[in-house]
């Protein structure tokens, strides 16, 4: 569904019918949050588990909430143990780290076109050899270290082999798993995919800048577009860079508010997550 809010493909369209899919897909959205009221329903609900032959669950361990469950699995004797986002584990385990900054700016790299799970599904990506797509990115990376001053340094995707890399961000420094640490270290974020790092970036504290691309299919742009107008950040355009490029800053109010929604809650449990539920289990 497109962000339309965002007013990110007004152009895109004329104006009559851009109005007329901001009202189709708000329709659509109080269609469904309508019938997500009627499936929370105790009666339905319990029409739906015993034609599946299920049963509610005792528990639930979520980040913050537990409104991404289907009501399916939820009754009123269960209960929701709030604690944080997964990734939140990596952010904790670099409090006794003492990294120091390093004055870098740290790219979270996603294998672009080198993505194994593209041979493995079949896909393509039209426009998208690998010699375009990491030439679009040296070329800004130039830009950006340029403007700003500092080195980019590469997170490397967790599945992506050691020194496959290298080569291709033009020898740049490329860590292979060590994408909290990098970020750590960094002054500003930039990521090409909204991805779980997103609560590192918040976290952090870190500035970001989401990388897109003239040739991205409508569901990523719709993705950047939200995850921009969330975080109160911008985006850079691979083809037409901003001319000149500032570093961005934080705006304290919204990450805060970006954490406590989604990473972790007032009620959230700082511990590791697992131990977390471990100790759950035990005390049960």
């Amino acid at each position: 569904m497109p962000d339309v809010e965002t007013r990110a493909y007004e152009r895109e369209w004329p104006r009559g019918v851009f109005a007329a899919l901001k009202v189709k897909y708000w329709m659509v959205r109080v269609l469904k949050a309508a019938i997500g009221r009627v499936h929370m329903i105790p009666y339905f609900a319990n029409r739906r588990r015993r034609r599946y032959g299920i049963r509610a669950l005792d528990i639930v361990w979520v980040a913050t909430t537990n409104k991404a469950f289907d009501p399916l699995f939820l009754d009123a004797q269960t209960r929701t143990r709030a604690l944080h986002a997964f990734d939140y584990d990596l952010v904790l385990d670099l409090e006794n780290s003492r990294l120091e900054d390093s004055a870098t700016i740290a790219y979270v790299d996603w294998l672009g076109p080198l993505h194994p799970d593209i041979e493995t599904l079949g896909m393509t990506l039209p426009f998208r050899s690998p010699e375009v797509h990491f030439g679009q990115l040296r070329a800004l990376f130039d830009l950006i270290e340029d403007a700003l001053g500092m080195p980019v340094v590469v997170a490397a995707h967790p599945r992506a082999t050691p020194g496959t890399l290298d080569e291709w961000y033009g020898n740049r420094e490329v860590v292979y798993a060590g994408t909290a640490e990098v970020m750590a270290r960094s002054r500003l974020v930039l990521l090409s995919y909204p991805s779980d790092s997103i609560a590192m970036v918040v976290a952090l504290r870190k500035p970001v800048l989401v990388l897109g691309s003239m040739r991205d299919y409508r569901y990523e742009k719709d993705l950047k577009a939200s995850l921009c107008r969330l975080l109160h950040c911008s985006r850079v355009l691979l083809e037409a860079p901003p001319v000149p490029l500032r570093m961005p800053v934080v705006d304290e109010a919204v990450y805060d508010g970006f954490f406590s929604q989604f990473i972790m809650g007032p009620d959230g449990d700082p511990s590791p997550f697992w131990d977390s539920v471990a100790m759950d289990l035990v005390r049960d």
